[in-house]
């Protein structure tokens, strides 16, 4: 009579107990890839979280066969690999919605979704870059390359994220307005801003796409080749400067501060950042 029920009210889920976690993660990255979920960076960050290390745990495994337990052995796991608790939180997050989606199913893939924990993660960082700091990086950032001095400018100037820097191109850098376009999709929250430039970043940016082709990459080597990774190099810049500790990420809390020294609106540094 129970199972009556269910396939009456469709929650009957006849392949319940051959369904591996691998079809679910599959299902989830699909609803991004159709547009269902929102977010070209979200699909590319889950990608890599199911490929390197859901997956070699969860993927062949049932998804009956995920347990709370099962779940804390993954994080002992990724514990001993050095995996800090925000990224293994984020993680977890993935499969969790993964068997949100399945549950939600018609029919629905899984009958339960199990009880995930969440790790303890450190209060946000507080970093700022003082005024007198941000002279002596920006010395050695142009000793590194202009392509390092001018990110330190932009990520000063306008708060915006070292991702959004990174995949910036020249067709976006409007020399003759003096503007600044993050085209709508390659932001975080995928909505498009256009900034004005100020006088030290025209003059870094102008250098920076000189010679170059619209669809190329604004910040390249002195080899032309795009800049894809630089934690040496700032690691290298931030101690010679005094700041051993400084992220790339502490400029964009500094970029905020430096527009609301300026006058900016709360709304409109949000807008900007």
């Amino acid at each position: 009579k129970q199972r009556m029920g269910e396939i009456g009210t469709g929650t009957f889920t006849p392949q319940a107990g051959r369904i591996r976690v691998l079809e679910l993660a599959e299902d989830l990255l699909r609803q991004y890839r159709t547009g269902e979920i929102k977010g070209k960076k979200s699909l590319e960050w889950s990608e890599r979280r199911w490929t390197l290390h859901l997956s070699p745990f969860f993927g062949n495994m049932k998804a009956s066969a995920v347990s709370t337990d099962m779940l804390r052995a993954y994080i002992e796991q990724r514990q001993g690999m050095a995996a800090e608790n925000a990224t293994i939180n984020r993680e977890l997050s993935f499969l969790r919605r993964a068997f949100t989606v399945a549950r939600k199913a018609t029919p629905p893939k899984v009958q339960i979704i199990p009880a995930f924990p969440h790790l303890a993660e450190p209060e946000a960082r507080q970093g700022f870059l003082a005024d007198e700091q941000y002279a002596r990086l920006a010395a050695g950032c142009a000793s590194e390359g202009l392509w390092l001095r001018a990110m330190l400018a932009v990520a000063s100037n306008f708060a915006w994220r070292k991702s959004e820097l990174l995949r910036l191109r020249v067709g976006q850098v409007d020399i003759l307005n003096r503007v600044i376009r993050l085209e709508p999709g390659t932001t975080k929250n995928s909505e498009g801003r256009t900034v004005v430039m100020t006088n030290e970043t025209f003059e870094l940016l102008r250098a920076c796409v000189a010679g170059k082709q619209g669809e190329d990459y604004v910040f390249t080597r002195a080899d032309g080749k795009r800049v894809k990774n630089f934690r040496g190099a700032w690691a290298n810049v931030c101690a010679a400067a005094g700041v051993p500790e400084l992220m790339f990420h502490d400029l964009r809390r500094t970029g905020a501060r430096n527009l609301r020294r300026l006058g900016v609106s709360e709304g409109v540094i949000m807008r900007i950042g």
